[in-house]
């Protein structure tokens, strides 16, 4: 899905982000920033098959395992911290929010389309639509969770594990909508927002392996910073003493988009 134009080109970087601050006594520390940017003409979104459900038919969905701004950025990608056995640990978790992780139904589609929970937040599945949707969720060591959810209605689901991956969503009633849920115990996981852009919190200075990924399969072959993404969607990179670690514009073909 393209918001609204095709993209030919890269644009410079943004600006870092300002670095968050640490306890004294902390080791020097930087956010990563970055921006996914489809290299090439985007694929035009096409219309999917609403069934006879009159909600549905009224909402005219659109495949959105594709969605590209207006400036060529790359929407519902998953960018992650993944240290391998012997790599640093990721440092000491944050609490988890106490607020929700909402997850909504909305002109038959679920909204977002890719969601980042943690472990032991609460997970609601909300339904805005005035037809009645089942939600079917693939985790496996949450375990598989598959609920009705009534219009207006909302239903809440424990978090009580990492899952070790994005694990597809969807609606048993509407087979069209697809989404993601990931499950993480820490915070260090963002999704790429309408222009491309994610943002993951402080690091200490030092190797740090980023996970790229989206719609169930690793992005792989990415050039970030000195390196390159594996056939796991990983690559190595420097988080700097001081300042952000900006990854700066990292170009995703087009072709391997369709």
């Amino acid at each position: 899905m393209q918001i609204p134009k095709a993209n030919r080109f890269v644009r410079p970087a943004r600006a870092a982000l300002a670095v968050l601050l640490l306890p004294v006594g902390a080791c020097p520390a930087g956010v990563v920033v970055g921006r996914l940017v489809v290299d090439g003409d985007a694929p035009t979104p096409s219309p999917l098959e609403p069934g006879r459900d009159a909600c549905c038919q009224r909402a005219a969905p659109v495949d959105e395992s594709v969605v590209v701004g207006e400036e060529g950025g790359l929407a519902n990608a998953v960018v992650s911290v993944e240290p391998r056995r012997g790599e640093p640990p990721l440092p000491d978790r944050a609490a988890a929010p106490a607020e929700p992780a909402v997850l909504t139904n909305r002109d038959c589609a679920f909204r977002p389309r890719v969601l980042i929970a943690r472990v032991g937040q609460p997970l609601v599945l909300a339904n805005d639509d005035p037809t009645m949707h089942n939600v079917s969720i693939a985790m496996a060591r949450n375990g598989p969770v598959n609920v009705v959810v009534a219009p207006d209605g909302r239903r809440r689901v424990p978090l009580e594990r990492p899952e070790r991956r994005p694990v597809s969503v969807s609606c048993n009633v509407h087979r069209f909508m697809q989404g993601w849920l990931l499950v993480r115990d820490d915070p260090w996981a963002a999704v790429t927002d309408a222009d491309g852009a994610f943002e993951l919190p402080e690091l200490p200075a030092g190797s740090w392996r980023l996970r790229f990924w989206r719609e169930g399969a690793p992005m792989v072959g990415l050039r970030v910073a000195d390196g390159q993404t594996d056939a796991r969607g990983e690559v190595l990179v420097e988080v700097p003493e001081s300042g952000a670690a900006d990854l700066g514009e990292i170009a995703v073909a087009a072709e391997g988009l369709r």
